[in-house]
């Protein structure tokens, strides 16, 4: 599971993550049991390699400056006050990405001692933050034409550092991954703020990621594995769910406090969640690491779970494995890849022309419940196969990809709209009526609310180029809240006016839902549109077969012109 908390200010949370700092050459070692290179927090990202510091100890002025926006330029060795703008004191100064490893995992590594555990927790967190660092580090930059447009920069900065107990003392192995809110762009050689767009969206996608490394490493260390429904989340197969829950004090108080919100733990949203979370959040009592395990070790009796026996049999299956059967194993598992990969294009491409690499990346990833870098792999021979196309002239801060088929969708697309250029009907032809349509429009809305209403140049233009361009077909693009609903609603009303069926159809039933409330467009999705459309079809051709049939039959006692004259009436 990865958490994402917002980061008011680097001296906020350097006051949580204290004891992970590096003092004098040392860090505290934070709650960990195990005293280890992840004790102490650690710069990670290609940030970090790019500041030279990349796999070393976080010093806590650092810490508080970096997340502050206060950085020093590799270029020119200056420091950069990326908060000294407009924005100031209300820049964001990052995020705390937590990454939480399955309950049974915590316990057989922590209580079991299976280092071997914790270690698969370790690079499936590198990997995922590694993964959400190649897709999310996004910079917003002026183009030729002075306009904000996004790049991706391809590097991220943060501190990771490992705890191993929740707040209720039990064993939670989890990664606070800090992000610093500064992406080097190396174009123009400078620090800028990290642009958070893709960040939060691709979070819940890195946890499919997180959980598809680890489970590989996982089955590779001889454990075997039991899914649940929603096909993302596991637990180690030999612990029963109530030998679980001995150890999910935690868990239970979240889920607790979400029903009391008339939730169900199972179906609740992140968001939910989050809110839950924070809202049962009580301090953290430290104990000793001798008293903590001792405790574990007591509880694991009282349920009869013998780890002993769990982590002794997984390091039997490793010791059966033979060098067939691994070579096997990787080549099936490439082959999943594949076949992965094949599906989320077909996936994808049911509603899009072009589709993300991430976006491909995670579909595959959850169909496979694999390890992202057979994914990449698949990918990369779907590509040199010629199965998937690099549409490399998109520019909006992420690689797009897409097939034969869409692009022959689009080129049938162009030929459709030249075929229709000066081929179209309009629905007025005077000038003078549309701006008499406009004038009445308006005065129509201000009625209803009470308050003078005007449209715009652009949603003007754009109401006119409907009604009264001779080109079949016309398109309007703009963002959430320009007010292309508003010109959508004058072309319904005029050309209803006129004896036209204006009629709305979107890919989502949500995109459909708000077209109609919005513009007052009778709405439906495009699948809905095919299907109803064949409907009517099937309903005509079967009355046609009945009337022939009809025909045929009675042409028996009629003459032999009868069905030939009623065939040409139908």
């Amino acid at each position: 599971m990865i958490s994402a908390y917002a980061i008011p200010s680097g001296g906020a949370a350097a006051s949580y993550h204290d004891k992970a700092f590096a003092q004098d050459g040392a860090s505290k070692t934070a709650d960990n049991y195990y005293v280890n290179e992840s004790a102490s927090a650690m710069w990670q990202g290609k940030g970090a390699e790019i500041l030279g510091i990349k796999n070393t100890a976080v010093k806590r002025e650092d810490f508080i400056n970096f997340l502050d926006g206060k950085i020093r330029n590799p270029a020119n060795g200056e420091i950069q006050d990326l908060a000294d703008n407009s924005r100031g004191a209300d820049r964001r100064a990052g995020w705390d990405f937590t990454i939480s490893a399955p309950k049974s995992v915590s316990i057989v590594g922590l209580v079991g001692g299976d280092q071997r555990v914790i270690d698969a927790h370790i690079r499936a967190n590198a990997a995922a933050m590694m993964w959400i660092e190649e897709h999310a580090s996004l910079i917003r930059v002026k183009d030729s034409l002075g306009k904000n447009v996004k790049e991706l920069a391809g590097n991220l900065l943060w501190a990771t550092v490992q705890h191993e107990t929740s707040r209720a003392n039990e064993p939670g192995l989890h990664n606070h991954n800090v992000i610093a809110a500064v992406v080097y762009d190396s174009k123009r050689k400078k620090w800028r703020s990290l642009t958070n767009d893709e960040l939060l969206k691709l979070r819940a996608d890195g946890d499919y990621v997180y959980k598809g490394v680890l489970a590989k490493d996982l089955r590779e260390a001889g454990y075997e594995l039991r899914y649940e429904k929603n096909g993302r989340d596991f637990e180690i197969v030999g612990l029963t769910s109530e030998q679980i829950e001995t150890y999910s004090t935690r868990s239970s108080q979240i889920d607790d406090a979400l029903r009391k919100r008339g939730y169900e733990p199972e179906t609740a949203s992140w968001a939910a969640r989050q809110a839950a979370a924070l809202d049962t959040r009580s301090k953290k009592d430290e104990l000793p690491r001798e008293v903590l395990h001792e405790v574990w070790l007591e509880k694991a009796k009282e349920v009869a779970l013998d780890l002993d026996s769990i982590v002794t049999k997984s390091k039997e299956r490793v010791a059966g494995f033979s060098i067939e059967s691994i070579a096997q194993t990787k080549a099936l598992d490439r082959k999943e890849a594949l076949a992965a990969v094949s599906w989320a294009v077909a996936h994808l491409s049911e509603r899009e022309q072009s589709f993300t690499v991430p976006a491909l990346e995670a579909a595959a990833v959850k169909f496979a419940r694999g390890d992202i870098a057979d994914v990449k792999s698949a990918i990369a021979s779907h590509l040199k196969n010629d199965l998937i196309v690099d549409r490399k002239q998109i520019q909006s801060g992420a690689r797009w990809l897409t097939t034969h088929k869409g692009i022959n969708s689009e080129m049938c697309l162009r030929e459709n709209i030249l075929a229709g250029k000066n081929n179209g009907r309009a629905v007025l032809t005077s000038k003078k009526e549309f701006q008499a349509e406009v004038k009445a429009f308006e005065a129509k809305k201000t009625a209803e609310t009470g308050q003078k209403f005007k449209l715009s140049d652009e949603q003007v233009n754009a109401a006119k180029n409907i009604l009264m361009h001779e080109d079949m077909y016309q398109g309007i693009q703009g963002e959430a809240g320009t007010g292309k609903t508003a010109a959508l609603a004058m072309v319904r009303e005029v050309a209803t006016k006129k004896g036209w069926h204006v009629m709305g159809i979107a890919t989502a039933a949500s995109a459909a839902r708000e077209l109609g409330v919005s513009s007052g467009i009778e709405s439906r999705t495009l699948a809905s549109f095919f299907v109803e459309r064949e409907n009517a079809l099937r309903a005509v051709r079967l009355e046609i077969a009945s009337l022939k049939a009809a025909c045929e039959a009675r042409g028996m006692i009629r003459s032999k012109e009868a069905p030939r004259i009623e065939s040409k009436h139908l």
